[in-house]
């Protein structure tokens, strides 16, 4: 899966390729699954996760913010998924102050 793909780019700190391949994904995700679609939802982390490795911290918060709000509207708000979510976002904001 390219999914995989984007980790492993990532992983080699081939971050604009990653992020190429992950707004890829995401594109077709949404095109093909909805916007609200878990597995949607799942491509925006990859690239909040590839926004975290380049550094651009507000773009990462804008999708992360996006996506939460979605998973919301799929899964409900008192989700464990949710919660955890919430937790993680956290502690991305905090990264962006050290």
């Amino acid at each position: 899966m390219i999914s995989y793909l984007v980790s492993t780019l990532r992983d080699q700190g081939r971050l604009e390729e990653a992020e190429a391949c992950a707004k890829e994904v995401l594109d077709l995700r949404i095109k093909y699954l909805g916007k609200e679609d878990r597995e949607s939802i799942h491509a925006m982390t990859n690239l909040v996760g590839t926004y975290y490795e380049q550094g651009r911290y507000e773009e990462m918060e804008a999708l992360q913010a996006e996506g939460l709000e979605r998973s919301k509207c799929t899964i409900g708000p008192c989700h464990p998924d949710i919660i955890l979510a919430m937790g993680g976002w956290r502690i991305a904001g905090c990264a962006r102050t050290i």
